[in-house]
């Protein structure tokens, strides 16, 4: 099968139900799915994220996420660095990307646990609901069966994966030791010290911490 082959099958077959895929099609699924579980860059290509509309907008609401250059040096540190810090202003699409990249790490890596710490629970589970809408609109050769399914973890029995998100409390996070931990909007956490001490099995472990820190526009 030639690779112009290859792409006209896979875009064929990418959303079709499991259940009426054809021998060449679910080896094609297989092929796929492994290169995306390896290939942040690779996954990227199939993600597609929910435009919210506003009056007087023509256009779909569910678009391909098209990579802003600003966020390529982003991935690289994700990809390379266990411990980063990120001092971001508004509206750069950085949650999203923490969403998707949280989401291929569960979907790609056997075990993985990630927890997302938010200054309360409203929040957290806006981060995770994010991760969840991601995850809605991968095509089927990305999906996996969710257990749990809540607004306070998603559950990948298939790679024995979990993300979870959680406010930040004095005892948020105590007993897990975290493949990558995300503290959002970090200046805004009541108990960012506790939660620092709490990430040191995390830290020793190897495992990755990703703060980020919106920018006040009016002090330093």
């Amino acid at each position: 099968m030639t690779d112009k082959e290859y792409e006209e099958r896979l875009a064929e077959c990418a959303y079709k139900d499991e259940a009426v895929l054809a021998s060449k099609e679910r080896e094609i699924w297989e092929h796929e799915r492994a290169i995306c579980q390896l290939d942040f860059l690779h996954f990227l290509k199939w993600v597609k994220i929910i435009r919210p509309p506003v009056p007087g907008q023509i256009g779909e609401s569910i678009i391909p996420f098209g990579l802003p250059i600003h966020m390529k040096k982003v991935i690289a540190t994700f990809l390379t660095q266990p411990l980063i810090s990120i001092l971001k202003a508004r509206q750069i699409y950085l949650s999203t990307i923490v969403a998707i990249y949280v989401d291929w790490f569960a979907l790609g890596h056997i075990g993985a646990n990630s927890l997302l710490y938010s200054q309360g629970q409203d929040e957290a589970k806006e981060l995770l609901q994010k991760c969840r809408n991601v995850y809605d609109q991968l095509p089927n050769f990305l999906k996996f069966k969710l257990d749990p399914d809540s607004k306070e973890a998603i559950g990948f029995p298939a790679t024995k994966s979990v993300i979870r998100a959680l406010p930040s409390t004095t005892s948020a996070g105590v007993g897990f030791t975290a493949s990558i931990l995300v503290w959002d909007e970090h200046a805004k956490h009541e108990y960012a010290d506790a939660n620092y001490i709490h990430s040191k099995p995390t830290r020793d472990g190897g495992g990755q911490v990703i703060s980020i820190f919106t920018a006040d526009p009016f002090g330093n």
